[in-house]
């Protein structure tokens, strides 16, 4: 009975977090107040834009331009690269274009140490320049802002209650010759859903942390204690500006566009996202507290149920296989038979639409993202073992992407 009690608790668990909680919080962000954000700044701040770089040549070029080329005033916008002991053209390409830019500044770090500890430096050195900027702003080697992201980023901060934004990252699908497709790939499914997720979340109190993509920051609220060997520091970085009473609004015409990393280096980012996950409770377990109201509700159903999802379900397959095993006569047989039949049927569809021409129909779109969630939860399981092992280091290995 007392396992019959636990199978039914943790189905519910399972159902609230992946489709009650999205319920919930739709329904009452829609019927609470919009927290009002300022559409208009009256004094526009000058900004430092932080980004940490290893082995980013093939981008670098081209990310520097594009961050040269926002729509924003070019005298309130410097442009900080931290190399983190590059052993490719980084150095050089980002050299030449510092000596054509007065707001290109290259620290070159010949240590290689991991990115939060070149961000830790960056930040220490804007603060000890003391040019006067306000807001900081991080963002990826690989990443492209849209001309007017930046300055959509910067209107929230005309509330001195805002400590934070996050703007919104798309991903991008490869097609042929090298073009893109923002088309319905299962990755954007998610995203999308997840963008509704913090839009409403943000509506309601504060987003659960940022999009290393994307995202800035008061230049007093960086969380400079924060360990060099941390994995997702965005999330991190965010959550502590709420933890010191401030929030971190969600702005999603603030956009960022990326190309998906290729299949095969997406599993890494995936297992390393999950040692984070578990990594950062550590971090932010204040946030936990119900002192913390609403935002403390949302982060234990958004984030922490979320990833335990692995465990849970992981138990659900022991008692499910125990009943099984512990049956008796023709009905045993007849439920292992039809359960390794549903799970037999069940891969192979999620095999052939992912790996036929069957993907872009319909009909593979339910297997697609069934294959999409499976998968996650996989990773997440393993971010876990490789979290429990210890000796997470803050060093990363360039993630190759699809248009290369």
């Amino acid at each position: 009975m007392f396992m019959y009690i636990l199978v039914l608790v943790f189905v519910v668990i399972l159902f609230y977090t992946w489709v009650g909680y999205p319920l919930v919080l739709r329904f009452v962000s829609v019927a609470s107040p919009a927290v009002d954000v300022s559409k208009k700044v009256a004094t526009l701040p000058r900004v430092a834009i932080v980004l940490s770089a290893y082995n980013e040549e093939k981008c670098l070029q081209a990310r520097l331009d594009n961050l040269l080329t926002v729509d924003y005033p070019a005298e309130l916008v410097s442009i900080y690269v931290g190399l983190d002991g590059c052993s490719d053209e980084s150095s050089a390409i980002v050299a030449i274009m510092a000596g054509q830019h007065d707001n290109i500044h290259l620290h070159d770090f010949s240590e290689r140490r991991g990115k939060v500890a070149v961000l830790k430096d960056l930040v220490a050195l804007i603060r000890g320049v003391g040019g006067g900027e306000s807001i900081l702003v991080f963002t990826d080697a690989n990443s492209m802002f849209r001309s007017d992201a930046l300055t959509k980023l910067l209107l929230p901060f005309d509330d001195d209650k805002v400590g934070g934004v996050c703007g919104r990252l798309i991903f991008l699908p490869l097609v042929s010759d090298g073009d893109v497709d923002d088309g319905d790939s299962p990755e954007s499914s998610y995203w999308g859903w997840e963008t509704r997720l913090k839009m409403a979340e943000s509506v309601l109190d504060s987003c659960l942390g940022a999009n290393g993509a994307i995202y800035a920051m008061r230049s007093e609220l960086f969380w400079d204690k924060i360990a060099d060997n941390t994995l997702i520091d965005d999330f991190v970085l965010g959550m502590k500006i709420r933890e010191q009473g401030l929030r971190m609004v969600y702005e999603p015409d603030a956009v960022a566009e990326e190309v998906l990393p290729v299949q095969t280096a997406e599993w890494g980012r995936r297992v390393r996202i999950g040692a984070g996950a578990y990594q950062s409770l550590g971090f932010c377990g204040r946030c936990l507290l119900p002192s913390y109201g609403k935002f403390s509700w949302m982060f234990w159903s958004h984030k922490v149920l979320r990833w335990f999802t692995p465990h849970l379900l992981l138990f659900l397959l022991g008692c499910l296989s125990y009943w099984l095993v512990a049956g008796s006569g023709e009905n045993q047989i007849l439920h292992v038979g039809i359960t390794s039949c549903v799970i037999v049927v069940m891969s192979i569809a999620m095999f052939f639409a992912k790996k036929t021409g069957l993907r872009d129909s319909r009909l593979a779109q339910p297997f697609l993202l069934l294959d999409h969630f499976v998968t996650m939860q996989v990773a997440l399981f393993f971010g876990f073992v490789r979290y429990c092992r210890g000796g997470l280091k803050g060093q990363w290995t360039r993630t190759p992407r699809s248009s290369e």
